[in-house]
């Protein structure tokens, strides 16, 4: 039973080619090439993470971390990266070695509260290194730049530390009087949770902030900010490291003031007494959702925050000519799963989305801000232990399991993120976005998994079809984050102390590395569908600006591969007709759906790690025929040529050839209903010419009981080269 429906796959696998319309190069999605800004990263220095490999005498790294990290970044061909990455945690300062953390700046932080690791989480790396960490930035910048031009910086603010060290918090008193002004009509509103927030209250609400903002008191707060000579130190020191980069020539795009300052801990930046809050509580002995605070609150925190993006907005600006950005509260929507195991989108307008709105809407209307920038990260599918055990816990296997996860999340992709890029750029003003952290859930199962790159490989796409649509939408994509030892997000894994230092690629380097290539070659997507999308298989073509260089990209999350016959393919530039001169290859080819060589999961069951997966690269010895292997992502380079053609070269392969039995064990039989000579080649499914010959007459067997069992290829040609092409298997 096994053997019959091994071959009733490898016949579909056979037989999963389809009749090709022409591809005209010169017919694209575009006018423009794609922007190399969609393939930037979002990450801390790298040097974070080799800490166990630092010489603290000599107060340097040793030299194969260098050839190491380099070796591994050099291919990915980066434009972009935001510095300092990472999350609300990294309170960096410029003044300082290390990281330069002030722990104090933590401890009471709401959501923060009493975590100790948390709070000491880089000091052991603070304490070994002899100057700030921008200087460790800037020397991996003028390395990278040996590799490739036109790199650029995201500089992340921060404004963080304003909050933590009072600066604002002294102003609460005087903006509630401002609010109470301006919102006189709507007291009993500012007393609720805004759960009554539309579209017309959010626009009412915006419209009253701006008013407030032109109020002689506001201003008045600005000028006394520009006193205080704490908030000036801790001012200065942001824009003397702006100056210190920008000093080191290195290129900064833009300013991100403050990361997640949405959050509540931002917007409620005191202690929150007056619901009876002591910030040195433990986490969990505090029953209080900060959403349901008033909105009085809410106001409050948006318009101090303000204040400080007001403040760096316009010295950036006038100072140094560069623009700034505030970070977007996104306040996704969910999917679930219906019955049929089908994602389902839950369509809820919660507080938390209403508030979303509302800050979006009032940060866009600052005219000092350029760009509203989100952060994307995917619902949670699964955690590790319910997939560990998924038998008994649903009654489905772990193989089911995986299939529906990867329409999950392209579902979620196709729908959620699209549904709130849409929502955001409309509460957004129409501002471009800058999306500075994308990536996988962080508690996935999945994660670091053949799922996790088809999830990102997937993001890329649909965010180049979103600029297709509209080339101002998205700016800047800068995936989080670049590498990392105890993390399972990066594209690089590093270790950690004591373990021998080593740095891998992650499966998740595969499509960054498959997207960056190609983007960076300034490239158009080319309109023909030559290639029928057929279950989960996914191609797409793109030329680069010469016309010389087809680049073919492709997704297959089926179980059995597929290929592309190219002789059914006419490659023309308008009218020219192109031929192909080689093909080069990069393919990821997988296991099975939870392929990896690190996730959460098979890490703690398989301390080992279990390498399911290989990726391969090379030149193709033929070039007929692209292959698409199950459970894969890859991409195929043509080199094109003018094809020259004469009367001969012209004739088509008129001769009609039956060949027979598939599978066959002995022998492969031939019959055609010609009488001329043709030479034929075989190929294994590896594409290796195994060997040839000729046939002459109507009927002729070729002898292939020496073969090993298997997929093969037979390559039939005339005299003027045309082609006639076959698969079979060998049993």
């Amino acid at each position: 039973m096994r053997k019959i429906l091994f071959i009733f796959i490898c016949l579909f696998c056979a037989s999963s080619s389809f009749s090709i319309e022409p591809l005209n190069v010169n017919q694209t999605v575009l006018g423009t090439a794609y922007p190399n800004k969609f393939t930037g990263v979002s990450s801390m220095s790298m040097f974070e993470h080799v800490s166990s490999e630092y010489d603290s005498t000599a107060h340097s790294y040793k030299t194969h971390i260098y050839d190491t990290i380099y070796s591994l970044l050099k291919p990915l061909n980066l434009k972009v990266f935001r510095f300092p990455g990472g999350t609300i945690g990294n309170y960096y300062h410029f003044y300082g070695k290390g990281h330069g953390i002030d722990t104090s700046e933590t401890m009471c932080a709401p959501g923060r509260i009493g975590n100790n690791e948390f709070v000491n989480i880089f000091l052991s790396f603070d304490n070994r290194v002899d100057k700030n960490i921008i200087s460790y930035f800037s020397e991996e910048i003028d390395t990278l730049k040996k590799y490739t031009d036109g790199i650029g910086v995201c500089f992340r603010v921060n404004s963080h530390t304003h909050f933590y060290k009072g600066d604002l918090k002294k102003y609460s008193d005087s903006v509630q009087q401002l609010i109470n002004k301006y919102f006189i009509a709507d007291t009993a509103f500012l007393r609720t949770n805004g759960n009554s927030l539309d579209s017309n209250k959010i626009n009412y609400l915006v419209s009253k902030l701006m008013q407030l903002q032109n109020d002689a008191a506001y201003k008045k707060m600005k000028v006394n900010l520009l006193q205080d000579t704490g908030f000036i130190r801790r001012f200065k020191e942001n824009l003397d490291a702006i100056a210190y980069l920008r000093n080191k020539n290195i290129p900064i795009l833009g300013a991100e003031i403050g990361n997640e300052t949405y959050a509540e801990y931002i917007v409620y930046d005191d202690d929150l007494n007056y619901v009876g809050f002591d910030c040195t509580q433990a986490p969990d002995s505090f029953h209080f959702d900060l959403m349901d605070l008033p909105m009085r609150y809410m106001l409050q925190g948006m318009i101090k925050n303000n204040l400080l993006v007001s403040l760096y907005a316009d010295t950036l600006k006038a100072k140094y000519n560069i623009v700034s950005a505030v970070p977007a509260n996104i306040g996704f929507n969910y999917l679930t799963l219906n019955s049929q195991y089908k994602p389902v989108h839950i369509k809820r307008y919660d507080i938390t989305v209403k508030k979303s709105d509302l800050w979006n809407k009032y940060y866009a209307s600052q005219p000092n801000v350029y760009a509203i920038i989100p952060h994307l990260y995917s619902q949670e599918f699964l955690t590790c232990s319910n997939y560990m055990n998924s038998d008994s816990l649903y009654g489905i296997s772990k193989k089911r399991i995986d299939k529906i996860a990867s329409e999950f999340y392209k579902f979620y992709i196709d729908t959620l993120i699209t549904y709130n890029l849409q929502r955001l750029h409309f509460y957004g003003n129409n501002k471009p976005l800058w999306i500075t952290e994308w990536n996988f859930s962080g508690e996935s199962y999945a994660n670091n998994t053949f799922l996790h790159a088809y999830y990102n490989y997937y993001f890329i796409k649909k965010m180049l079809e979103i600029h297709e649509y509209d080339p101002n939408y998205i700016q800047v994509l800068l995936y989080h984050h670049l590498s990392g030892a105890s993390n399972n997000w990066p594209l690089i894994r590093t270790t950690n102390p004591p373990y021998i230092f080593k740095a891998e690629r992650q499966i998740t380097y595969a499509p960054f590395y498959i997207w960056s290539n190609t983007i960076n070659k300034q490239v158009k997507k080319v309109k023909t569908q030559f290639w029928n999308n057929i279950n989960s298989t996914i191609v797409d073509a793109f030329i680069d600006e010469t016309k010389q260089e087809l680049i073919i990209q492709f997704v297959n999350t089926d179980s059995v591969k597929h290929f592309i016959n190219l002789n059914d393919v006419q490659i023309k530039n308008n009218t020219t007709l192109l031929d192909i001169d080689s093909i080069n290859y990069y393919v990821l080819d997988a296991a099975s759906f939870t392929s990896t060589n690190y996730t959460k999961c098979t890490f703690f069951n398989n301390p080992a790690f279990d390498n399911s997966y290989q990726t391969t690269e090379g030149k193709l010895m033929q070039t007929d025929t692209l292959w698409m292997p199950a459970i894969s992502m890859g991409k195929y380079s043509i080199q094109l040529k003018e094809k020259i053609t004469t009367a001969l070269n012209n004739e088509k392969l008129n001769a009609v050839f039956h060949i027979f039995p598939n599978p066959a064990t002995h022998t492969l039989q031939i019959h055609t209903n010609a009488s001329s000579t043709y030479t034929y080649i075989l190929f294994d499914d590896n594409g290796k010419n195994i060997f040839s010959g000729k046939i002459s007459g109507q009927d002729n067997s070729i002898y292939i009981g020496n073969l090993a069992n298997g997929m093969y290829h037979i390559q039939i040609s005339n005299e003027s080269q045309n082609t006639y092409n076959h698969s079979f298997i060998k049993l």
